[in-house]
């Protein structure tokens, strides 16, 4: 009887056994056709690691696109024609001044136009006397140079009118040099301006281009250089990117900030940049080796832990686990956990993963 319960026992335990083995292979995962067809997959595979460096910036204006308006004679201030941020046209009027120094070049032309008309005038005699032999050639070449002179002085004094803008009753007409928007502005009606000021009245800027001039601290200094591409933001277009490349670094560190400046030039349609306005700037830079890439929308992050469902065929779908080390440009680079060439899911991997991992 003993021997017959033993016997009994083990094929139990085999019949047991047999059972579980095929309820394990019945219970085969596999992917739905459904599924298979729904998904997508990329390639894991090597590229340059980019890395990408934070800096703070601000947009200003370019210089090579500004002109500074500086008064070319004292006075005091009728009228200003133009506010802060206004869009003027090359030659439209500025402001308008009372000069003392205007009405002298006036009273110069008056002067000048007088000793010529008188000059001419004797010329003119002097060649009809030096004709009937009653003057000498000695007085007549007098009078030719006195008449040369006073056509001189006449058009000196005519040129400083021009150059000087001058209009009547001892106006000094303050015009815009170009077209642009004025940027800077230091003079209001009233004001006494002097010949010499070392100030410029007004600042005019063709805000078709722009500068970000941005700030690099001493431990990236190594890490920037001309050339490399950038990404700019503002809080005022926090969904708008503006890619532009860094154009110059400049080679002094600021004694205060201790921060290196560096320029990155941008094209401003519709100038919707304004001078002043705060700017991240992103900088990629290339490092010196090459890791795994995928995209990191495939990355599942569970548990702490970041996964990734590697696709081999539809019963045979691996996950694994990855270590991420950047994430850059909708790029993920891994340090471990793949190998070159695997195949992971890129959509509905949460699917995936739910079916593999219940």
């Amino acid at each position: 009887m003993r021997h017959l319960f033993l016997f009994a026992t083990c094929v139990a335990f085999f019949s047991c056994g047999s059972k579980k083995e095929a309820t394990n292979a019945e219970r085969k995962l596999c992917l739905s056709d459904t599924l298979v067809k729904m998904i997508e997959t990329d390639t894991a595979q090597k590229e340059t690691v980019y890395e990408q460096i934070k800096l703070s910036g601000l947009v200003e204006v370019d210089e090579s696109k500004m002109i500074k308006v500086y008064p070319l004679v004292g006075g005091q201030v009728n009228k200003v024609l133009v506010e802060l941020g206004d869009y003027v046209k090359q030659g439209q009027i500025l402001a308008i001044l009372k000069s003392a120094e205007a009405a002298e070049i006036e009273k110069d032309i008056i002067g000048d136009s007088s000793r010529l008309e008188i000059a001419n005038k004797n010329l003119q005699v002097a060649g009809d006397m030096f004709k009937s032999g009653l003057m000498a050639e000695k007085d007549f070449i007098i009078a030719q140079n006195e008449s040369r002179r006073a056509k001189a002085e006449y058009e000196r004094s005519i040129e400083l009118y021009d150059i000087y803008s001058l209009g009547q009753n001892s106006r000094y007409i303050i015009r815009a040099p170009m077209s642009g928007f004025v940027v800077a502005k230091d003079v209001n009606t009233g004001s006494e301006l002097r010949s010499d000021n070392q100030s410029s009245i007004f600042t005019i800027s063709n805000l078709s281009n722009v500068w970000v001039m941005a700030n690099v601290y001493e431990s990236d200094i190594d890490k920037i250089k001309v050339g490399y591409p950038v990404k700019i933001q503002t809080i005022a277009y926090p969904d708008k990117i503006f890619e532009g490349k860094i154009d110059k670094l400049y080679n002094v560190i600021d004694p205060l900030a201790k921060v290196l400046k560096v320029r990155i030039v941008l094209t401003n349609p519709d100038y919707i940049l304004k001078p002043g306005m705060f700017a991240t700037v992103l900088v990629r830079h290339t490092a010196d080796n090459a890791m795994l890439t995928i995209p990191s929308s495939c990355v599942i992050f569970d548990h702490n832990k970041n996964y990734v469902m590697v696709y081999n065929d539809a019963c045979n779908v691996q996950t694994k686990e990855v270590d991420i080390k950047s994430v850059l440009d909708n790029k993920a680079y891994i340090s471990e956990g793949l190998v070159e060439g695997e195949k992971v899911v890129t959509k509905y991997q949460l699917l995936v993963y739910e079916t593999f991992n219940e």
